[in-house]
């Protein structure tokens, strides 16, 4: 889709955003990015309902955390997609100073 940026922006139409009620938006690499923003992350439920059973880590309930956060097969990360956001120096295999005394 192509559309044309007016002076207060771009609309983006509702039809591209079914079910999605936030999103944020990011301008990395000279690309601008919607992505849909939320807590869909079970991670953000943890410790709203603390077990009261005498159990300290909740373990009990580990599996229906990690069953929850498996990501659904059209979410999954695209190969490459984190491309250019990792940096190695250089000089990554060289000898830090901090251990020189210890060599």
């Amino acid at each position: 889709m192509r559309t044309k940026v007016s002076e207060n922006g771009v609309l983006i139409p509702k039809e591209l955003l079914t079910g999605i009620t936030e999103v944020d938006i990011r301008k990395q690499n000279g690309v601008i990015m919607v992505i849909p923003a939320g807590k869909d992350d079970p991670i953000y439920d943890i410790g709203r309902e603390p077990v009261a059973c005498g159990v300290s880590d909740a373990s009990e309930n580990l599996d229906k955390y990690a069953k929850q956060s498996a990501l659904p097969a059209g979410k999954r990360p695209q190969f490459g997609s984190a491309r250019g956001l990792i940096k190695i120096s250089d000089d990554f295999d060289e000898p830090l100073q901090d251990f020189i005394d210890y060599m």
